[in-house]
């Protein structure tokens, strides 16, 4: 089996890891807390992504490529 078979495929799962993960580089500590309100945390987070997803990352990604291709077609 190849490694990138075993990466989280879809964003409930890299939301279900970055709960956990995330909450433990951010506190730098291992703990069972993420995993004990893990519950309470995660709902609040993958809607949060999809937000992000949908209304702030687009516009950003246009005006990059935007200007990347700005760029390209000058040279």
């Amino acid at each position: 089996m190849e490694f990138y078979m075993k990466l989280p495929r879809n964003k409930k799962e890299f939301a279900l890891f970055l709960t956990v993960i995330g909450s433990w580089i951010g506190n730098r500590q291992v703990s069972m807390e993420p995993i004990q309100m893990f519950f309470y945390k995660w709902p609040r987070n993958i809607v949060i992504s999809f937000i992000v997803e949908a209304f702030i990352a687009p516009p950003i990604a246009r005006m990059v490529m935007l200007k990347m291709h700005k760029i390209n077609d000058k040279t």
